[in-house]
């Protein structure tokens, strides 16, 4: 038997950035866009792993653009390790990081999670 648990109109609008966000990272704006949207209808199980995938593209796009010589190896490294490497502003480090496990509690079971975060506390 099927069973209609929700309706609602469809009524989704994006979020508009800057322009300069725009330029910098449109692979994030789209990402991030999805993601909302994902929300916005209550896919809550992958809302959270879309804005990681934005948050990351972020970064390493901003990273990009401030060291485009680099871009390959940007392209190809650990989204923490950019941060680490190109992103001077602590407070960013410490929000992306933040962020970076929260969208990895979405993706990962609690308890892989809970011990790579235990392991990072000690090094």
């Amino acid at each position: 038997m099927i069973k209609l648990n929700h309706s609602a109109p469809i009524n989704f609008k994006e979020r508009d950035f800057d322009d300069k966000l725009k330029e910098v990272s449109p692979q994030f704006v789209k990402v991030y866009n999805q993601a909302l949207k994902a929300e916005e209808y209550s896919l809550d199980e992958i809302a959270g792993l879309g804005y990681r995938k934005a948050l990351e593209f972020l970064i390493k796009d901003f990273a990009i653009y401030n060291n485009p010589e680099k871009s390959e190896e940007i392209k190809s490294t650990w989204m923490m390790k950019c941060l680490k490497d190109y992103i001077d502003n602590d407070k960013v480090k410490t929000l992306a990081e933040k962020s970076e496990w929260i969208g990895n509690d979405e993706a990962h079971d609690a308890e892989t999670m809970k011990s790579k975060k235990e392991n990072n506390k000690n090094e």
